[in-house]
């Protein structure tokens, strides 16, 4: 397997190097790379970044914000956390496969006598807190899993700009984001560094997938990503995804995830849609979207539209019912309608 240890803590570049690697450098796959991101809160894809950032705190505090180009929830990156990826062949397509992924890390971790378990959808908890968040993301026969490993973060930092939805906090027992989340460095070996750990780490992926290779990017590419960071990920269009005016919205939490739908019905048709959450989608929702869009807003539109769409093929777990109960108009769905007026 070939490792890279990428040392630029540039969260826009270190996702742009990730999705090249996933889109165009088959040539270097199976693949594991360790990366940091300075100060940094990352969205996830289908997530409305205004409803996750407290965005005069990360204003005040000089905090980054991009968006990802996987699913899941928000998290916080800064220089006591660490990141790690694996990017390789997958032609058998078998779905979100997380356990596999999270496997070394807490092998790692019980070597030093620290006893960590996958816990919900996507975690690695120790004693109850979480200190790992991953996601999954397929294009083509390629699967990129990557995941945080909090070690030392500032946890004054990461409560302070992230806007926990209270549905997902009431969900797991606790009050708070700062009651759910944990580093390991009070639970390891006194004295040992966020670099110690990286290695034994480094070690046990080695072990699992045969010797790692280290491998330097080529200038060439590296030149592509630094494009690819300033079109893409540095863009506010793609990070906020502002100038969209909405008047109708709804959102319910289900154990496949967040799911909040935003329209704008003018003149009884569907004019705008969102769908946005901290769910894992199969591919990108805009195809969804697109089938929904300028629909006439009526009942008998909007179930023939849905169900003629199989949506666990976007979203796993998702059934029809339930995005329907968020989509049809009041006097049908028996749920009601919260009305907005746009931003």
């Amino acid at each position: 397997m070939n490792y890279i240890e990428r040392s630029t803590t540039d969260p826009a570049l270190n996702l742009a190097v990730e999705e090249l690697l996933v889109r165009e450098r088959a040539d270097l796959q199976p693949l594991f790379m360790l990366w940091q991101n300075a100060n940094t809160i990352v969205i996830g894809r289908n997530q409305n970044a205004a409803q996750e950032v407290d965005r005069a705190e990360v204003a005040r505090r000089g905090v980054c914000v991009v968006r990802r180009m996987t699913g899941g929830g928000a998290v916080y990156h800064d220089l006591g956390n660490l990141n790690f990826s694996f990017i390789l062949q997958d032609p058998a397509h078998r779905g979100f496969d997380f356990a596999r992924f999270l496997a070394p890390v807490t092998r790692t971790l019980a070597q030093f006598g620290v006893q960590a378990q996958a816990s919900g959808r996507n975690d690695i908890v120790l004693k109850g807190a979480k200190f790992s968040g991953n996601a999954q993301y397929r294009y083509r026969d390629v699967l990129l899993h990557h995941g945080t490993l909090l070690f030392d973060s500032d946890m004054t930092v990461l409560t302070g700009v992230l806007r926990p939805d209270p549905a997902k906090l009431h969900s797991r027992g606790v009050a708070s984001i700062h009651s759910r989340v944990t580093n390991l460095r009070p639970y390891l070996p006194a004295g040992m560094t966020l670099e110690q750990f990286k290695q034994a780490l480094v070690q046990e992926v080695g072990r699992e997938y045969g010797s790692l290779k280290p491998i330097t990017l080529e200038p060439d590419f590296l030149h592509k990503a630094e494009a690819l960071a300033q079109s893409r990920y540095r863009n506010p269009a793609w990070v906020w995804r502002e100038n969209r005016r909405f008047n109708r919205e709804r959102r319910a939490r289900y154990p496949w995830g967040t799911l909040q739908v935003r329209m704008q019905v003018e003149r009884d048709r569907i004019a705008d849609i969102e769908l946005s959450g901290d769910f894992f989608a199969l591919c990108d929702l805009s195809e969804l979207e697109e089938r929904l869009l300028n629909l006439p807003f009526t009942p008998q539109q909007i179930r023939s539209a849905v169900r003629a769409v199989p949506l666990d093929t976007y979203i796993p777990g998702a059934q029809t019912e339930q995005l329907l109960a968020l989509l049809l108009p009041d006097d049908d769905s028996g749920y009601p309608v919260r009305e907005r007026h746009g931003r």
